[in-house]
């Protein structure tokens, strides 16, 4: 631009020289020293004008003093640039996710990291307890509708704290009342509570407590409804410890232990898979309690590389999900047995309430499996079979079956199942496989 006007200049001086030779009238000298001085001024314009432009040009041509050597070059400067405006701009967005407290970020990292001391449980009104069964598709009422059947097992308790047969159905009784954290201090249930856990604490089991938890139950001809009593018990007392930390609990907790450890056969598994279920939620358990947590922690670690060689997950059976619920307590919901078995629970699952505890372990272990990722849930449509069962509750609060084994209490354990499965996604939050291996969705992006 500068250009241009000096040689428009140059040529009007030549033109106006030109032009004045021919005129005699007028003063050639005066004319030139005025046109110069504006082409002089001109030019020192232009100067400052090339010498800006020249620092300028320097200045991009110059990397930060802060950058590596590697970095001076103009075009791994621009590309460093935009990579490093890129992962800033992430970050934000990431960060903007993690402080938000509805994101569905924040509710999976919490949810693969379930706290020791039943918060999840503890949480009350619709931020708590009724929007984590919201999350995961349990339509609105839920939290009603377990109350009503809460109110239903106030009204079948015995007078001496128990229900149905005794010790085995009181500790069943008891789980749905734990799960809701209805205890001593409830409103509704205290009382309840108070006298149904006094009953288990002053009851060991229906023969003697030594009999097994020394190793000599499989020296006589021992009943393993006993052993599933004991199990039922273990978990009981070991929520009931983590929700109050009553030491008065710790020698029994310890003993207990002994009874489950002590009677796991020489493939360290149990007599049967329905009691190996349990065995397997009290260790759960009790690791909460950090009550002889080593010795447990390796029972169960024998037991889960005993039962994923000899699980059949393509073959379905009753004591399918139960077997994949034991794993993924144990930690092993990664492994391809695991995977493989909830598929086929998906496609043969019926969910019958005539087989209740079945429910119950296909439902756990559904949910189990949203630690790995939530497709397995959402296909099951676990939120809709939750709807059908709410709508055959009937109008005392209770459930019952059309083809009960033991009519006089069919509807007691029925209920109860019915209730721990509405109690799923607060009461046994999902555990992390390998949680030392496995990192979070965002830092692996990050890296």
């Amino acid at each position: 631009m500068r250009l241009k006007i000096s040689v428009i200049l140059v040529f009007s001086l030549s033109s106006a020289q030109l032009l004045f030779s021919n005129n005699k009238n007028v003063k050639v000298g005066s004319v030139d020293d005025e046109i110069l001085e504006l082409i002089g001024e001109g030019n020192y314009y232009n100067n400052q004008s090339e010498q800006i432009l020249d620092r300028s040009r320097s200045t991009l041509r110059t990397a930060p003093k802060h950058l590596s050597p590697e970095l001076k070059d103009i075009n791994s400067l621009s590309g460093k640039i935009i990579a490093e405006g890129t992962r800033s701009s992430l970050q934000k967005d990431f960060k903007k996710i993690d402080d938000s407290e509805s994101s569905k970020l924040k509710k999976s990292l919490k949810i693969l990291h379930p706290n020791p001391g039943f918060s999840s449980r503890l949480a009350s009104g619709f931020s708590g307890k009724a929007n984590r069964l919201a999350s995961v598709g349990f339509p609105q009422g839920t939290i009603d509708t377990i109350e009503s059947g809460l109110k239903w097992l106030k009204s079948k308790q015995k007078n001496d704290g128990s229900w149905g047969r005794g010790l085995n159905d009181t500790c069943l009784a008891l789980l749905p009342f734990l799960g809701h954290c209805e205890i001593e201090n409830s409103t509704s249930f205290g009382e309840t509570f108070k006298r149904g856990i006094n009953f288990v604490k002053s009851h060991k089991t229906e023969k003697d407590f030594e009999y097994y938890t020394t190793g000599e139950f499989y020296k006589h001809a021992g009943s393993t409804g006993d052993l599933l009593t004991h199990a039922l018990r273990t978990i009981v007392l070991a929520e009931y410890y983590v929700l109050t930390k009553k030491s008065a609990l710790v020698e029994d907790l310890r003993a207990s232990v002994d009874g489950i450890i002590n009677t796991q056969g020489t493939g360290k598994q149990w007599v049967n898979s329905y009691l190996a279920h349990f065995n397997i939620q009290a260790l759960h358990a009790l690791t909460f309690t950090k009550i002889r947590n080593k010795e447990i922690l390796e029972c169960m670690t024998n037991y889960a590389n005993a039962l994923k060689k000899s699980i059949e997950p393509r073959r379905y059976s009753p004591q399918l999900a139960g077997d994949i619920f034991a794993l993924q307590l144990c930690k092993r919901g990664h492994l391809s047995v695991v995977k493989e078995g909830l598929e086929i629970v998906i496609q043969k699952s019926t969910f019958d309430l005539n087989r209740p505890d079945i429910c119950y372990f296909e439902t756990n272990a559904l949910y189990q499996s949203t630690a790995m990722g939530g497709v397995n849930w959402r296909t099951w449509k676990g939120g809709l079979k939750v709807k059908e069962i709410i709508g055959l509750q009937l109008l005392d609060g209770g459930w019952t079956v059309t083809e009960p084994s033991n009519a006089q209490y069919a509807d007691l354990e029925t209920s109860v199942f019915t209730l721990l499965v509405l109690q799923t996604p607060y009461r046994c939050l999902p555990t992390t496989p390998k949680p030392d291996k496995q990192k979070s969705f965002w830092s692996r992006i990050l890296d």
